[in-house]
């Protein structure tokens, strides 16, 4: 679709798997992510990459207090999960095109960063900086970007004690059925309407609506 399969991933697994998220997805994302840009790495415009970077960078130490602060408070997590994935819908649907400067591109990379490390959707933000650049430069440089960015993120949540090796284990169990989904990718993509991306935005914000709703004291 066209999407990152974060926007899905997160706002279903945080019901089936509430304690997995959101490093698991992170995990899956770092092993897609850096198989592409070795595919495509020629393509990766540095100076570009190295100024996202620089916002990625301080948005993912902007959630190591918001995490802390949650601590073993599930219902604050959840809150501020659901916040954040509410931030991933808005950025999805947002029409405004920026410049391509690096002031846009460090504001990108920050707020990736912040949603990326929390809830694991960090891809709309660099979308919409990205969206008017050409294929072949934006998609290996994203890639590098969530390749060396996760990981940031995973020290992340482990230094917040959300990542553990139960982490890991759960993403090799997935990773059958995530293969599956990308081989289907390829033969059925051209079969999906754009329009589908809706029902998946539609699925992102009644998911976080109903954290929301499940987190604050009634």
């Amino acid at each position: 679709m066209g999407m990152g399969f974060g926007q899905i991933a997160a706002a279903g697994m945080v019901w089936i798997a509430p304690g997995m998220m959101p490093a698991t997805v992170i995990i899956m994302a770092f092993v897609v992510a850096t198989f592409a840009v070795l595919k495509e790495r020629s393509g990766v415009d540095l100076r570009v990459l190295s100024v996202c970077l620089y916002g990625r960078i301080a948005g993912t130490l902007i959630a190591l207090p918001l995490l802390l602060l949650t601590g073993e408070n599930n219902s604050g997590f959840d809150l501020l999960f659901a916040v954040l994935l509410l931030a991933s819908v808005f950025f999805s649907l947002f029409s405004v095109r920026p410049q391509f400067t690096k002031i846009s591109q460090i504001a990108g990379g920050l707020a990736s960063g912040l949603m990326g490390t929390i809830t694991s959707v960090g891809a709309p933000p660099m979308a919409l900086v990205f969206q008017d650049q050409k294929a072949a430069m934006a998609r290996p440089t994203l890639n590098g970007f969530f390749a060396i960015g996760a990981p940031i993120s995973l020290l992340v949540l482990w230094f917040s004690g959300r990542l553990d090796l139960q982490h890991f284990i759960l993403a090799g169990n997935l990773a059958p059925g995530f293969i599956l989904g990308l081989y289907l990718s390829a033969r059925l993509h051209r079969f999906i309407d754009y329009r589908f991306r809706y029902l998946v935005l539609a699925f992102s914000f009644v998911s976080a609506i109903a954290l929301i709703a499940r987190s604050l004291p009634w």
